[in-house]
């Protein structure tokens, strides 16, 4: 049940046995206002052919276009919808969130795409809302072909920053299924962008002592088993992020990492600039050597952590007030982790 009004404007539509289109279709419903409009061809070649053999795929072209999707508004009046029901039904009403109760089979079956169809599709919105995210201008273009869904572009900027991508998903056989993306979000401001991706931060809670504007690209791909779940050992990425006019917040952990370095202060620490590479491979994360200045300090960080927490990483200090080089490693695991003094420089096997 969905109880608001719901308004179709305009339907002006074309129909053949060779050929259906959609001139036009405006749906409107409280601030939500949609048009679609497309064409799809060939779909007698569902039917079956007398002669036995396929005579080519259906082939569909759309275009929704939005002047704004209020996600929150229509998940709202459908939980209305919900508690009238249940109410006229004289039944209690189901969760609002759902409930787990563990996998099921369906859980496990792999998501095959069809072969027959041939599809493209554009998606124009000006806003969409979704919980406390506001997305604006998102503009995204999709293919699909051969069991292949190809995301060849998505636009769309924030209050924090923009951001744009692409993706595949490899989808025709069980045995032969895999993703990948790429994904670059530009000068994002980082205090906002965890305001509004919270459950990140309770992933990773040292990024709450970073502040400033940070732009990140990422590239990526894996394959995944037939039940869905991803190879893990087959994820390779590589990830770049530059970082413009940061302050870092000193926790305890900070500061004992100061302390180790001889940065005698217990007020925040600005870098100006840092360029960061790293890749993944093999179930572990390497960083590659990067340079950066905090206060009078030069530090060059490198290191590896792999996919059950256990890190090594080296900082080595090229420059600083005390007229020696030397470097502070970092090693053992996420939660049990041990600083200690030495060389300034990185070695592969041993910090």
């Amino acid at each position: 049940a969905y109880p608001a009004v719901t308004h179709l404007g305009t339907l002006d539509l074309d129909f053949s046995p060779q050929a259906f289109s959609l001139n036009r279709l405006r749906l409107y419903s409280q601030r939500n206002a949609l048009n679609l409009t497309g064409t799809i061809t060939n779909y007698r070649s569902l039917l079956p052919h007398r002669s036995g053999n396929k005579i080519g795929k259906v082939k569909a072209d759309l275009t929704l276009s939005a002047d704004t999707i209020d996600i929150n508004q229509i998940a709202g009046t459908c939980r209305a919808g919900q508690l009238l029901l249940a109410a006229w039904k004289g039944v209690p009403p189901a969760p609002e969130m759902p409930v787990d109760t563990g996998p099921t089979p369906s859980d496990f079956r792999p998501m095959l795409l069809p072969t027959w169809l041939q599809a493209s599709m554009m998606l124009k919105a000006k806003e969409v809302n979704y919980t406390n995210l506001h997305v604006l201008d998102v503009l995204a273009a999709m293919r699909l072909d051969n069991g292949i869904f190809n995301l060849d572009s998505i636009h769309a900027r924030t209050d924090f920053g923009s951001a744009h991508a692409s993706a595949m998903y490899a989808g025709a056989d069980s045995l032969n299924m895999g993703v990948r993306c790429n994904v670059a979000l530009d000068t994002i401001n980082v205090v906002t962008f965890f305001q509004r991706f919270h459950t990140l931060l309770e992933m990773m809670p040292e990024m709450k002592n970073l502040s400033g504007n940070v732009s990140v690209s990422a590239d990526g791909q894996f394959s995944l088993f037939p039940d869905m779940v991803m190879n893990l050992p087959s994820l390779t990425a590589t990830v770049t992020a530059s970082g413009r006019d940061l302050t870092v917040h000193q926790n305890k952990f900070i500061h004992t990492l100061c302390r180790h370095l001889l940065i005698h202060t217990r007020k925040d620490l600005h870098i100006r600039n840092m360029d960061v590479r790293a890749t993944i491979h093999d179930n572990q994360l390497e960083l590659y050597p990067f340079i950066f200045e905090v206060n009078r300090y030069k530090l060059r960080v490198t290191g590896e952590n792999d996919f059950a927490g256990n890190l090594r990483y080296h900082i080595g200090v090229l420059h600083s007030p005390v007229p020696f080089r030397f470097g502070v490693n970092i090693d053992g695991t996420f939660s049990d982790y041990h600083i200690r003094i030495g060389g300034s420089l990185f070695r592969q096997n041993h910090a």
